[in-house]
This record gives structure tokens, C-alpha cells and sequence, in this order.
């Protein structure tokens, strides 16, 4: 399916089948290795169209001229930009500048470019499609026909028909039709039959080739390309405005190339076509389009906070140095958080740095201890519990510490509450008289401990005054016995 999504950079969702915001090509990597084997990929796609330089001439080598185009490898929902890069090429830069006497020679050349430039795969592709719209513009003549006509083809010469040359010739044919023909053709002169024809075949042809790209969405993946540029994009931080704005009119160019919004399963008509050739966004839209890629705290509400206009009622100059000025801010706030966070870290490693080896050891260790599940758990994170303890009236500190198939008592509890309630009430009373025990006997253990701290501290005391005493005497003199004493000690 094409309406699966995903999110990347550059992308609240990306619906597949739209040509996304961020692209590597779009936004090339500031390396110069990166950049070197970017542009290795991108020649070894080209692909040369020559051009004359004076249509009224020949193909001589002093009247033409190479022109370097993106070749097309696959006519693939994955390509789909470098489709549309190639199909601007060749619609808005090549054809424009070549004079043609009629519009049927135009799209018999812009069909002979794109011969050259599809390649491989797409090569293949391209044949099959044309066949199939060649197909579809005789059919006229072979389907619900009267088989008397003159102009009525047989079905075993269709496949002669449509066969390179042929069908030129027998389109050219056409321009002569009888005046029967053009009744039944619904066109006034040979003229404008011919002229039909070789639109409907072309425009068939572009219906064939999106619905090869698109699949079975081809009926709406211009809306889906408008809404996601309206509501799906967000610039990334390392992406300037100036051309994060770029990229979007850029992507705005392409939506006239691709298929006009129709019912599932119905190609658009030759009017639908046509129209849809000069298709453009609404000024307020592009804006709006705009305005929702920017990040919304560190510009959104600063449009609203620090302008004295409407977003929607700036020119597009003060509209892009209102943004530039919102990301200049943004990216000296960015630059403050990441100094602050940079000192903090300096701070925290320096207050460590002094401890000893074992003392870091300690405080990190400390550190990860309290970060784990707490000692109620397992290994799985499942929470102890002892119900033999619990039943017999344990401290909660007990009954939390292991589960009952695990209790060290195991056989000793089901013993005593095997009997009756006198039993069980004995044994809990037998808990908790040695519960109490338990409690005096840690209370004089402490206190011991603390007298042992002060005990500690005072012999500590004495010591270091004797040591000042002794090297505060005025003889300086140790005697022999106190020498054999220090050194031995």
C-alpha cells in the first residue's frame, strides 16, 4: 500500500508516494567526501540530448549541442523525484527554447527525449506504455465499428498498426478523413481529428506512465502531496529558512506534473489535462505551507508575539526576514543550552575527578544501583512475594524479600499451619517474640558502634597532641630506647 507512514527527518508522517522534504540530494552533507561521491552518482545518471541550435537546419555538428538530463532507470514510486526533476527539464527549460511548427511536433520531440532518457528498466517500461496508449486510441476504429467502413481496422491488423512508423503514418491518414469518418469521430476537419488523436495518445500515455508510478492511489496522490507539504513537514534545526523555503516552491513546481484528481480507477479526461497543465497553489496557501514547516515555539508564536503584522498579511520579503530573524534567535538560545550543559558536565566530572579510583567506583556504582528496579524484584521485574511468611504473621521486610517456592522456612510453615488455629496463633506469637529480640539486639549494636566512633576519634586526638609535644621540645633529643620503639613500630 502507498498510504503507509513512517516518520523521518524532515517529517511530522511520510506518506508514501510523495516526494518527501529532506532528501540527501536536496540538502547535500557539508563533507567534502560526501559531497565528491554525490556528485560521482549524479554524472554517472546523466544521459546527453542533443539539441539544434536552428530548427530550420540539419543535424549538422556546427548546429547542435549536447544537454545533460537525469537519466531514468525505473518508473518507480521510489524515483519519484528524479522523475519529476527530469520531466521539468525537459517541459520548462528544453522544449521552450525549440521552435515547432505545431503542437503535435512538440509532443512527438518531447516523446523522442524521453526515449533517450529512460534507461534500463524504464526503457522497457516506456515501450510498453505507449504500446498500451496506441492500443487504446485505435480502439475507436476496431471497437463498436461498423466493419464496412473504410476506416474500420481488423483486429489481426492492429498489432501492424501501432508498430513504430505505422501509427505516425496512420495518424497522418487521418488529416484526409471522409466526411462519414468525421461524423462519426465527432470532428469537424481532418485537421482537428488528427490533432485529437495525437493529444489523447499523448495524454494517454502520461496516464499509463503514472499509474506504472503511483499504483492503485493514482486518483489522489495530488492531494495527498498538497496536504502533506500543508501539514506534514517541520524544518530541522541545521536547515536554514532561506532554503528550507526554496526546497518547498521547489516541490510547489513539481505538483503540475503530477496526475489531475480523479474517481479510483478512471483516467482524467484530455480538458482535466490540459487545465491541470497550468496548475498553481493559491498565494495564501504557499504562505501558509511556509509558516507550518517552521518549528512552532521558536517561530510560530514569535510571529505572533513580535510582529505588528499578520503572518498571512507580510510581503514575502518581510515574511523571510521576519524568519531569519526568529532562527538567528533560536540559534543563539540553542548555543547558551548547549554551553550551560557542556559546563554542567565539566562540573560533574571535576567534583569526581579528586575521589579516589575506588571512591568513583563507589559513586557511580551507587549511582547505577538506584537507576535499577528496586530489591522487591526479580531478574524479570516480577515483585517477591512469600505467602507462607505472610500467612504466619512475618514483617513485611520478610515476606518481600523471596517467593514462597524459594522460603528457607518452607517445611517448618506448612508444619505449624498444618494444626488448628492454636498452632498457627502460637507461631505467629513465637514471630514476633523473636522479632523483638531481633530489634534489641540491633538497638545495643548501633549504640555500641557509636561509642566505638568516639572512642576512635578521641584516641586519635591524643595521638596527634603527643606528636606536637614531642616536636616542640627544646633538646631535640630522643633517647636510644625511644629510637629501638619507632623503628620497630
Amino acid at each position: 500500500m502507498l498510504n503507509t507512514s513512517k516518520t523521518t527527518k524532515g517529517n511530522k508522517t511520510l506518506d508514501k508516494g510523495v516526494i518527501p522534504f529532506y532528501t540527501k540530494e536536496a540538502f547535500p552533507s557539508d563533507s567534502t567526501t560526501k559531497e565528491d561521491d554525490d556528485v560521482v552518482a549524479i554524472k554517472e545518471k546523466m544521459v546527453s540530448i542533443k539539441l539544434k541550435i536552428d530548427e530550420t537546419e540539419g543535424e549538422t555538428r556546427t548546429n547542435t549541442y549536447s544537454r545533460l538530463v537525469k537519466s531514468i532507470k525505473n518508473f518507480h514510486v521510489d524515483e519519484l523525484e528524479q522523475f519529476m526533476e527530469v520531466f521539468s527539464v525537459l517541459k520548462e527549460e528544453i522544449l521552450p527554447e525549440l521552435n515547432f511548427p505545431d503542437d503535435s511536433a512538440e509532443i512527438r520531440t518531447f516523446h523522442k527525449y524521453m526515449s533517450v532518457v529512460c534507461e534500463e528498466q524504464a526503457a522497457r517500461q516506456w515501450k510498453k506504455i505507449k504500446m498500451d496508449a496506441k492500443k487504446d486510441i485505435i480502439s475507436s476504429y476496431t471497437t463498436n465499428c461498423d466493419e464496412t467502413k473504410s476506416y474500420f481496422i481488423k483486429v489481426e491488423n492492429r498489432d501492424e498498426i501501432i508498430k513504430g512508423r505505422n501509427f505516425t503514418t496512420w495518424l497522418e491518414e487521418r488529416k484526409a478523413a471522409t466526411a462519414e469518418e468525421l461524423t462519426y469521430m465527432d470532428a469537424t476537419s481532418g485537421t482537428e481529428l488528427y490533432k485529437w488523436l495525437v493529444e489523447s495518445f499523448h495524454y494517454r500515455v502520461i496516464d499509463y506512465m503514472n499509474k506504472l508510478i503511483f499504483g492503485e492511489d493514482v486518483h489522489k496522490v495530488l492531494d495527498d502531496q498538497i496536504e502533506y507539504l500543508t501539514t506534514k513537514i517541520i524544518k530541522p534545526f541545521a536547515i536554514g529558512v532561506k532554503v528550507s523555503f526554496e526546497r518547498l516552491e521547489l516541490l510547489e513546481q513539481y505538483l503540475k506534473f503530477f496526475p489531475p484528481t480523479t474517481k479510483k480507477g478512471v483516467f482524467p479526461t484530455l480538458e482535466a489535462h490540459k487545465e491541470h497543465e497550468n496548475f498553481t497553489i493559491a498565494e495564501n496557501k504557499q504562505r501558509k505551507i511556509k509558516f507550518n514547516v517552521l518549528p512552532e515555539e521558536a517561530y510560530q508564536q514569535k510571529f505572533i508575539t513580535d510582529c505588528e503584522k499578520d503572518y498571512s498579511q507580510m510581503t514575502e520579503e518581510e515574511f523571510l526576514n521576519a524568519a531569519i530573524r526568529f532562527e538567528k534567535s533560536d540559534k543563539v538560545m540553542r548555543e547558551k543550552k548547549l554551553k550551560l550543559q557542556k559546563s554542567s558536565d565539566k562540573r560533574k566530572k571535576d567534583s569526581t575527578a579528586s575521589m579516589p579510583r575506588t571512591d568513583q567506583n563507589r559513586s557511580n556504582n551507587g549511582a547505577k544501583k538506584r537507576r535499577t528496579d528496586p530489591k522487591d524484584k526479580n531478574a524479570k521485574g516480577v515483585a517477591l512475594y512469600c505467602a507462607l511468611c505472610k500467612e504466619d504473621g512475618a514483617p513485611q521486610w520478610v515476606y518481600q524479600n523471596h517467593n514462597t517456592k524459594n522460603c528457607n522456612k518452607k517445611e517448618q510453615h506448612e508444619k505449624k499451619l498444618s494444626g488448628g488455629s492454636s498452632n498457627r496463633s502460637s507461631f505467629q506469637r513465637e514471630m514476633k517474640k523473636e522479632l523483638r529480640v531481633m530489634k534489641k539486639k540491633y538497638k545495643k549494636l548501633k549504640a555500641s558502634t557509636r561509642e566505638l566512633r568516639v572512642s576512635h576519634k578521641k584516641t586519635k586526638g591524643s595521638a596527634k597532641k603527643y606528636k606536637n609535644y614531642s616536636s616542640s621540645d627544646e633538646s631535640g633529643e630522643i633517647s636510644d630506647e625511644s629510637d629501638d620503639d619507632m623503628s620497630e613500630y
